[in-house]
């Protein structure tokens, strides 16, 4: 959200919006998505979130009296044919008005899995293409995606080739895995520009958080955070076993651990520990709707943010952690070094012995500074 609040406070009158909606999109100006952001801003409760979004799109309807749920969606249906009227490519023809300009994919998941769409933009529109790519894990790693998620991506990526697209990349990392696998392709492509994304802790999540939080927090100190969707990659066994051996251990004071992240796929064993391994339930916390407020107060108070990831483009969390003061203890992958964060410790993955070490370390560490400032 941060971002999308800069970029629409920074580019107000040089900045459209494209949303897929079915098999077309409709195109939203600036200032529609400056007041969606604000909005979504302030609402904490991601059910919420949605309806503001079809309530800024005018597809969320309010029901009139005797009128149920067809009717509701009648209108609905409606209104989204008056959006996908003309189809988006030919109202983006009017808007420009022959100037040049540029479409940004940010995601693989839009108006790129229209078939031929970004042909049709280019050729009608004389648009560039700029596609913008965070890793290109689905194809690195497709044992930790869902079995089609790769091919999906090796299509997209094509799809950009096939237009004279342009890349840009988050990282160097990510950058020379994409020339090796244009290369593995027989692809040249134009220069890839880095661009990696700078963080700021904005004013606006700096409200007291909520107060369940606040009891969470208070109950659970000292404590840990990891971040990120509950999925294989992410590697989250490794820390529900070790929170296992530091249970069985009696350890005091026995530190807890919050979960930041939704349920995501192939995560069957990460499951049965979370809802059958006894010993580690008092001691664990799952967030699965965390707004961006709450969550800032949650980092804050942690001895660390634990991120044990197989494999990462970026990884935006140790970003934001740096920018709070907290430390980090992470998996030891080449773009963290890139990075060049302070405070950082950087582990292997499966090494078991060394996060239990390094999170005991910073337990200690921590319940020093309270001593020295209670002092």
């Amino acid at each position: 959200m941060c971002f999308a609040r800069e970029l629409t406070a920074s580019c107000r009158h040089n900045v459209l919006f494209v949303a897929r909606i079915g098999m077309d999109g409709v195109v939203i100006d600036n200032d529609m998505v400056a007041a969606l952001v604000e909005d979504l801003l302030k609402e904490r409760c991601l059910s919420n979130k949605v309806s503001r979004y079809l309530k800024h799109l005018g597809l969320l309807c309010s029901p009139q009296a005797g009128s149920g749920f067809a009717v509701i969606r009648q209108r609905a249906q409606r209104k989204i044919k008056q959006l996908l009227n003309p189809p988006v490519i030919d109202r983006l023809e009017k808007i420009l008005a022959g100037k040049s300009a540029s479409y940004v994919l940010c995601s693989y998941q839009g108006l790129a899995k229209i078939p031929g769409f970004l042909a049709r933009m280019r050729s009608k529109l004389s648009m560039e293409i700029i596609a913008f790519v965070h890793d290109i894990l689905p194809i690195q790693y497709p044992e930790y995606f869902r079995p089609q998620q790769m091919d999906i991506f090796k299509a997209y990526l094509a799809q950009i080739v096939s237009v004279r697209g342009r890349f840009v990349c988050n990282s160097q990392d990510s950058c020379k895995n994409l020339q090796q696998y244009a290369n593995s392709q027989g692809w040249v492509l134009p220069e890839v520009k880095i661009v990696c994304p700078q963080l700021m802790v904005q004013e606006a999540f700096r409200e007291e958080c909520d107060l369940q939080l606040m009891e969470d927090i208070a109950a659970s100190v000292p404590y840990f955070v990891t971040l990120g969707t509950i999925e294989p990659r992410k590697n989250h066994l490794l820390l529900l076993h070790l929170w296992r051996e530091l249970a069985q251990s009696n350890l005091e004071p026995m530190p807890h651990l919050h979960i930041v992240g939704k349920r995501g796929w192939e995560n069957e064993n990460i499951i049965d520990m979370l809802e059958r391994c006894k010993v580690i339930q008092p001691y664990i916390t799952e967030h699965n709707d965390l707004d961006d407020n709450n969550l800032f107060h949650l980092m804050q108070g942690a001895c660390a943010l634990l991120f044990p990831s197989f494999a990462e483009g970026l990884g935006l969390p140790l970003i934001e952690a740096q920018k709070l003061g907290v430390p980090v203890i992470a998996s030891d992958l080449p773009v963290y070094h890139e990075l060049e964060l302070d405070n950082v410790t950087l582990l292997d993955p499966i090494d078991g012995k060394g996060w239990k070490d390094a999170c005991l370390a910073e337990v200690n560490r921590s319940a020093n500074l309270k001593i020295v400032s209670n002092g």
